[in-house]
């Protein structure tokens, strides 16, 4: 804000906010909102967040709303340390502020809170759960397949082939996997 100031000439922060609204413009979600940057700069990544010189900043704005974008976009909602490693940042108070405001909501599993989100809460859960039984038996899952609708999708695909298909299907599919993995919707079966 202090070089903006300096920049256009002028002391006063109002003048700078007034002239910064023409311009489409993004604050930082790190440094307590201290740095700027032109919307057409960032190139974000799959997150929707952009760093320059160790400044986040997210297309989201806030910390408070990327952290419920992320939290509400998860398949399996999100531990705060997982949210952590992704933002760089601390994001206890703003997962407080968001579950007091009843903007997320939390489960606790394995002496952690899971932040999930209001509409999708019970599907985030039911996959985080897939995922902890699957790690507890030495598999992993694969990614996408409970997504909302793809299961049952696959489910009507898989109606129209007969056996030989399914099965060389299924074949196929498993090679594109890699040995150990398998699709977390049990209704695919060859």
């Amino acid at each position: 804000m202090e070089e903006i100031k300096e920049a256009l000439g002028s002391p006063v922060k109002m003048t700078v906010v007034r002239k910064l609204r023409s311009l489409s413009y993004l604050t930082s979600y790190s440094h307590a909102g201290k740095y700027y940057t032109l919307e057409a700069i960032p190139r974000y990544d799959d997150y929707g967040l952009w760093s320059c010189d160790g400044i986040l900043f997210s297309r989201n704005g806030s910390l408070i709303d990327t952290t419920k974008q992320l939290v509400d976009s998860s398949d399996a909602g999100h531990f705060a340390s997982e949210l952590k490693e992704i933002l760089k940042v601390r994001v206890k108070e703003a997962l407080l502020n968001l579950y007091t405001h009843k903007r997320v909501l939390r489960e606790q599993l394995s002496g952690e809170y899971l932040y999930l989100s209001v509409r999708e809460w019970e599907d985030q859960l039911r996959k985080r759960k897939d995922l902890f039984e699957a790690k507890e038996e030495g598999r992993t899952l694969a990614p996408g397949f409970d997504a909302p609708g793809v299961c049952r999708s696959m489910q009507i695909f898989m109606a129209t082939l007969n056996e030989k298909q399914r099965r060389l299907y299924c074949g196929f599919e498993s090679l594109k996997l890699g040995r150990g993995v398998i699709p977390s919707c049990h209704g695919l079966r060859a």
